[in-house]
């Protein structure tokens, strides 16, 4: 049997390199208690310790680049982003987005969202201005100015004929007759903030107008 080096003997496989000076370098080295370490330097004294999977990295850890088979297992940690875990919530997402609307807007009472106020909710108040009587000719005349923050407006016609109610340019054809005595509210959501004019169907007349805000 052919003599054997010492390498071959010993069953052991020196690895070795050498710098970009050309210096032979032992970029693998066991210290004394086996622990494997990678040199980074050309003195093999610069080294990273290789430890187990589960060791916690440090501030003072050095980086090393390492290939990994592709046929090894690796073990993911715990609540790491898993095929299960994106099924789970893909559902709840799946859930929650069955509850919503397809579209926005007013919905009938079975597709809409229930809404709770909350337990200190303001109380919604308004004010009360003092009235006026307006005299309603044969031209249109405004009663109520324009109010963004209207709330509520009431008309009475205190006089003997029909006022007509409306809007700039109203006339005896387009605005709402208001026979004499009667009253005319207009409450929110749907009371209008535009100024407000009447004018006369026949003779002349009167009208009270009051608005909260």
């Amino acid at each position: 049997m052919a003599d054997l080096t010492d390498l071959q003997a010993a069953q052991t496989i020196k690895v070795i390199g050498s710098d970009s000076g050309g210096v032979e370098t032992n970029p693998l080295v066991v210290d004394s208690n086996g622990n494997l370490k990678v040199g980074l330097t050309s003195d093999g004294t610069n080294v990273a310790t290789v430890t187990a999977p589960s060791t916690a990295p440090v501030a003072t850890d050095r980086a090393v680049v390492v290939a990994i088979s592709p046929n090894a297992t690796i073990t993911l940690p715990t609540g790491a982003s898993t095929s299960a875990l994106q099924t789970t919530g893909n559902t709840s997402l799946s859930n929650i987005d069955a509850k919503l609307p397809t579209t926005i807007g007013q919905k009938a009472m079975a597709a809409s969202l229930a809404v709770t106020i909350a337990s200190d909710q303001s109380a919604t108040t308004s004010s009360l201005a003092n009235g006026a009587y307006v005299s309603v000719t044969s031209s249109a005349t405004q009663i109520l100015a324009a109010n963004a923050n209207r709330k509520s407006a009431t008309i009475k016609n205190t006089g003997l004929t029909t006022a007509c109610i409306g809007v700039t340019g109203v006339t005896t054809s387009t605005g709402f007759p208001l026979a004499a005595g009667e009253t005319m509210v207009l409450n929110a959501p749907h009371v209008p903030t535009n100024a407000i004019f009447a004018i006369r169907l026949t003779t002349d007349t009167t009208v009270h107008v009051q608005e909260t805000t």
